[in-house]
Parts: structure tokens; C-alpha cells; sequence
């Protein structure tokens, strides 16, 4: 996200999963506007368990499909537009959902979630990742940090067996110019450190989630993707993008469409094929199907809810031409 957006900080905006109240809420302030959600979610049973034990018959207990685990999450309902971050989106859902049916993308990689707002992705992510960076603008990451915190009782058994390795920081993607220059300047915790840096650039994942919504953020997006990927290690890397399209008359060009989607996948096809001969990167970009996706979380799913990917493949021959 931008801190900027352009428009009026008078308008408010509101997650359509608030409007239609999927989730079981309990005010938890005197403000209208702050709720704490309370969502449930469940794990892929393992092929293999990862502990094996006996019952006092001896025959052998193996893990169960259908235990339950509970997120508390404290945020808004109604923000400006340059606060949406603080609430729910049904894209992370969407996107949490994904990765849980597609486990070897993030298996023991080191994953970067942009635009991650109160961090409900990155915290699945992190139970199967080698490191999560979990990024937004610092008053967002601060909120997300507080939720994970507030939440390590209910998470004790997975973080338990599976651990969880995740680091909140604060990313500007308007600051995308010399990006790696400027990470280490804010002078707060929330800052990539040295050592964050050196991670950082070998993240092979990065995921986003409900971050087409405005002109300008969305360049930003795209721009802060091109530099991570090219100038981290050398390899494969894949960005994973949850979107949910939002259909509204235009009044400019008098029709119904979704603005920022039309830029988005403007982006995307100017992006497919393209080769970057400095970098030695050839990049694809499709959307993936969803239809069979088993459901981890609860929420109400909707037809606008889509799967984008830009891959990142390390050109043929470039080590060698390097070399020479």
C-alpha cells in the first residue's frame, strides 16, 4: 500500500465480509467501528503423522481431519481508504485457502507477504515456511504484530509441532526506487535490519492479497515485485495474488467494470514474456483455476474471488554468458 492514495480522506470504505457479517463478532470497545472476529480454521492432515504414538491398547494413533483451530482479530470495520489495512479482507482468506491445498509453494521456503494487512495469510504461511516476512505500512504491521501476539495460547499446539518463524516490517511500495538502499533508514524496530536484508533476497515466495483496489497502488505493487525478485538470489520465484474483482459503474467510460482490475491485468499482459537480459529473468504471468479447492477456513466464498501468478524463470545460458 501507499500512504497517499489521492482521494478524499473524508470517504470511508467497508470489507464486504463486514457488511455481510460472515464472521461471528464481539464489540470489544466503545468505538462502533472496532470488533474482534473470531475465526476458526483447520490443517491439512499430514500423509504421514509427524508424531507417532500408541494407545494403551497398542494400536496406533494417527492425527484427526477435523480438529479446529481459533484466531482472535481485533480490527475495524470502517477505515479511509488509506487505512483499510486495520480491517478483514475475504481475499487472505482466499488466499490462506490456496496455500493450505498447495503446500510445496511455501514448504520451507522463505515467503514475503506485501500489502499483508493484520497478517492472517502470513500467520498460515508461517506454520509451513522456513521464514515469513510479514510487510504493510508500519501502523499496520504494528496491529497485525499485536494480533499474532494475542493469539499464541490458541496457536500453542500447532506452533508446538510445526513452529513458526515470522518477522514483522514495515514496506512502503512508493519507496520502491533503490529499495534495498532505503530499508534499513526508518530507524525503528519495524525496519529490515542487516540480517533481515540478507534473508529478504533470498525469499523465493512472495504473496499478496486484496491489493488491486486503486490506480496508483497498484503500480506501486508491480514495481515493488519487479525489484524484490530481480535483485534477490538468483532462482526461480513465484508472486501469488488473491484478488476479488469489484464490478461498479465507470463513470468515464459509461460501462461496468472494476477499474483497478482493468489496469491490474493490463500490467500482467505487458508483463508476460517480458525478458530482463541485465537481470536474467524471463517473466510469465496466468491466472489459476480454483474450482476444487478443499475450504481451511470459514468464510463465504464469491465468484469474483480469483488466483493470479507471476513466475520469474532464470534465463537459459545467463550464468555463462556472465562468466565470459
Amino acid at each position: 500500500m501507499t500512504e497517499n492514495c489521492g482521494l478524499s480522506s473524508k470517504l470511508l470504505f467497508t470489507s464486504d465480509i463486514h457488511i455481510e457479517e460472515e464472521i461471528e463478532r464481539e464489540l470489544v470497545s466503545q468505538k462502533d467501528s472496532k470488533y474482534t472476529s473470531r475465526i476458526e480454521f483447520r490443517l491439512p492432515v499430514s500423509k504421514y503423522p509427524s508424531k507417532v504414538s500408541f494407545d494403551q491398547d497398542g494400536d496406533l494413533i494417527t492425527e484427526r481431519a477435523d480438529k479446529h483451530y481459533l484466531l482472535l482479530i481485533d480490527h475495524e470495520i470502517e477505515t479511509q481508504l488509506e487505512k483499510v489495512g486495520l480491517q478483514l479482507w475475504r481475499s487472505a482468506f482466499f488466499l490462506s485457502d490456496y496455500l493450505l491445498n498447495n503446500l510445496d509453494i511455501i514448504k520451507d521456503q522463505i515467503v514475503v507477504e506485501l500489502g499483508s494487512g493484520l497478517g492472517i495469510t502470513s500467520y498460515i504461511a508461517s506454520f509451513y515456511a522456513k521464514m515469513v516476512f510479514c510487510t504493510d505500512l508500519e501502523f499496520v504491521v504494528q496491529e497485525a504484530e499485536k494480533n499474532w501476539l494475542q493469539n499464541q495460547e490458541n496457536l500453542k499446539d500447532i506452533i508446538d509441532e510445526k513452529g513458526s518463524n515470522i518477522l514483522f516490517k514495515s514496506l512502503d511500495w512508493s519507496q520502491y526506487e533503490n529499495l534495498f538502499d532505503k530499508l534499513t533508514k526508518t530507524g525503528t524496530i519495524y525496519a529490515f535490519n542487516e540480517f533481515d536484508l540478507d534473508y529478504l533476497k533470498k525469499a523465493s515466495v512472495f504473496l499478496a492479497a486484496d491489493v488491486i483496489y486503486y490506480q496508483d497502488i497498484t503500480l506501486n505493487f508491480f514495481n515493488i515485485v519487479y525489484k524484490l525478485i530481480t535483485n534477490g538470489e538468483k532462482k526461480e520465484k513465484i508472486c501469488i495474488i488473491a484478488n476479488e474483482k469489484r464490478i461498479n459503474f465507470d463513470a468515464v467510460s459509461l460501462s461496468i467494470t472494476d477499474v483497478a482490475f482493468d489496469l491490474f491485468l493490463k500490467c500482467m499482459n505487458d508483463l508476460n514474456e517480458y525478458e530482463d537480459e541485465e537481470k536474467g529473468y524471463i517473466f510469465k504471468t496466468f491466472q489459476i483455476p480454483t474450482i476444487n479447492l478443499n475450504n481451511y477456513l470459514n468464510y463465504k466464498k464469491s465468484k469474483y474471488l480469483e488466483i493470479w501468478v507471476i513466475k520469474a524463470i532464470v534465463k537459459k545460458n545467463f550464468f555463462v554468458n556472465k562468466n565470459k
